[in-house]
């Protein structure tokens, strides 16, 4: 993991960062040349679910030593290559940049790694920090609560149905992250901005901005609750990647509440996953757009039997005057049915397969009455005339 100080180093090599992007362009180190070499069926595939990806693919490129296969090794399997491929395959003067940057070390005598990931989102690249690395087709996570991850499904979700208005000219991307949606959205705003309470997310957010050339967007230490600080935009975008906080050694397995200390909003939305943004729409999201704009937010809803829908729970904390739009996304890794939660068997690629104790985790979900957990995007806004966006 690169140290917040290095990445701060990195900004400042304009020069180093534009002949890194050249290369990664020159070699086709894209999603989608990565999906054609593995026989991936979709290239977003490789990082909507990163670290199954990594299992399934990681081993087509093991006898591959092209500058390709070697960059995907590095920077979005999260696996090792050995010295002697590393060597053989890519230039010395791409070596020495790497090893300059602090990007490439030797993990052993024989191997090497890499101290970041770097995904390609529509030709632009971020990097990040690593969420997994994968040694011999297992995965191990190495995310904390200061991480800050590659971009992910939600990001691309997210991306996928952003609202779009031609006279709309500022947007704000709440916890922005490594800043993907921000840098994919800079050439339509004038003004850009994209805040973060994790001082990485902030560092990282700048370096991308660098590294892609991007000059409108602008990226800072900020809470969205301190509006003075923020401003009014007309396009507010917030991926909240939470979901019900599981410990299966409270009260023999219960969703818990964590300490209210201000670094629980980095990687945290409530016992249930969805207290933190059902607050940010309710109270804080009026106040960051503009009347003539919008919010729009993803997140993952557990909703309980007396909650009624989706759309009622959501309705219920947004003002009155606001239109709201909810956009349900049942399927995929993130979604767990009721079909599931009754039978008490979750498939083998749902990410929450992997809490620990996955059947009182299971249980938990009936006793505390919750009948779906269910990603969504949702679009609120009081002159609200354009809600499902097109990519």
């Amino acid at each position: 993991m690169l140290a917040e100080k290095e990445i701060h180093e990195l900004v400042d090599r304009r020069s180093s960062l534009d002949r890194l992007t050249d290369y990664f362009k020159s070699v086709g180190y894209s999603l989608e040349n990565v999906a054609d070499l593995v026989d991936a069926p979709e290239p977003y595939e490789l990082v909507t679910n990163g670290a199954r990806s990594a299992v399934l693919y990681g081993h087509d490129l093991d006898a591959d030593r092209g500058a390709l296969a070697v960059l995907a090794r590095l920077f979005l399997f999260g696996a090792s290559v050995s010295r002697r491929s590393y060597k053989a395959t890519l230039p010395a003067d791409i070596q020495e940049l790497l090893d300059d940057c602090g990007l490439v070390v030797a993990a052993d005598s024989d191997l090497m790694e890499s101290r970041v990931a770097v995904t390609e989102i529509q030709s632009r690249y971020l990097m990040s920090d690593r969420l997994f690395v994968n040694r011999d087709g297992d995965t191990e996570i190495l995310s904390s609560r200061y991480s800050v991850w590659p971009p992910g499904e939600w990001t691309l979700v997210l991306r996928d149905r952003m609202a779009r208005q031609p006279d709309w000219d500022k947007f704000l991307d709440v916890g922005c992250g490594a800043g993907c949606l921000a840098l994919l959205a800079h050439d339509r705003y004038s003004r850009v901005v994209g805040i973060d309470l994790n001082p990485r997310a902030v560092a990282f957010a700048t370096l991308n901005a660098a590294m892609n050339g991007v000059t409108n967007a602008s990226f800072m230490l900020a809470d969205y609750r301190q509006v003075d600080d923020v401003g009014r935009h007309d396009h507010v975008v917030f991926a909240a990647p939470s979901g019900p906080e599981f410990d299966p050694e409270v009260d023999g397995g219960s969703f818990v509440d964590l300490d209210p200390d201000e670094s629980s909003l980095i990687a945290y939305g409530g016992p249930l996953g969805h207290e933190l943004i059902l607050d940010f729409l309710g109270a804080h999201a009026p106040a960051l757009t503009t009347a003539q704009g919008c919010c729009q937010v993803w997140a993952i809803f557990a909703v309980r039997e007396t909650d009624g829908s989706l759309e009622q729970l959501v309705q219920r904390a947004v003002p009155d005057s606001y239109q709201v739009d909810v956009d349900p996304l049942r399927h995929g890794g993130l979604y767990v049915g009721a079909e599931a939660i009754t039978d008490g068997a979750l498939s083998w690629d749902c990410h929450y397969a992997r809490v620990p104790d996955q059947p009182r985790f299971l249980r938990a979900l009936r006793r505390y009455g919750i009948r779906e957990l269910v990603p969504a995007i949702v679009t609120v806004g009081e002159g609200m005339r354009a809600v499902r966006g097109q990519r």
